[in-house]
């Protein structure tokens, strides 16, 4: 089995255990908000927020723990992307081996800074994956804090005099916290995919 399934794999069997382990009528079922539209709309935009206000601050950490690591990895392939010769443009009237001897060259050239590349693109790869794993930890202990505090998701989605058993709690609280800590995460991606198409368009004015 893979090691990545491994993790799901025990929290299936620890919740399986819990369900034998609390008796039924300690279970029941719960009584949704009869409108249900509204209500999830209004629970979506505040966690929504929340999750804007934890990615903000989860910036901070990330970016004490890899920002000059990160940073200069990318400057380091900036600098080789900006150092990939540009092919000049065939004379004309050339002949039609010179120009195959032209495309061959531009071919080749592209090829071998494709090579130099690779070492930083697999550095950029590397760190950019353990600063998104600090960030789903931190962002998911973070997110159980504050859901733990009282930002809940089921709480706000069953009828009105409705209240939740302590299992039905806990659920909230792990429910809440994923939430969280997985729309913390999307929107930090967001924001790294419009700074890497800035940076691109900076490096192709550079180019200019």
């Amino acid at each position: 089995m893979p090691k990545l399934l491994w993790p799901g794999a025990a929290a299936i069997v620890i919740a399986l255990v819990a369900l034998l382990l609390i008796p039924s009528a300690a279970l029941p079922a719960l009584k949704l908000n009869p409108n249900m539209a509204q209500a999830a709309g209004v629970t979506i935009g505040a966690l929504a927020a929340i999750a804007a206000i934890l990615e903000r601050a989860l910036a901070v950490f990330t970016d004490l723990l890899f920002g000059q690591e990160r940073s200069e990895a990318r400057h380091q392939l900036n600098a080789l992307r900006l150092a990939v010769p540009v092919p000049p443009p065939p004379a004309p009237g050339a002949t039609p081996a010179a120009l195959a001897a032209a495309q061959a060259s531009s071919v080749q050239a592209q090829t071998d800074a494709r090579t130099a590349m690779a070492p930083a693109l697999a550095t950029v790869a590397d760190i950019d994956a353990r600063r998104e794993r600090a960030r789903l930890l931190l962002g998911f202990a973070a997110s159980f804090l504050i859901s733990a505090a009282g930002v809940r998701t089921l709480t706000g989605l069953v009828a009105d005099g409705v209240t939740l058993t302590s299992y039905a709690t806990m659920v909230d609280i792990m429910l809440t916290a994923g939430l969280l800590a997985g729309g913390s995460n999307a929107l930090a991606k967001l924001a790294d995919l419009i700074q890497e198409g800035a940076n691109q368009r900076l490096n192709g004015l550079r180019t200019q």
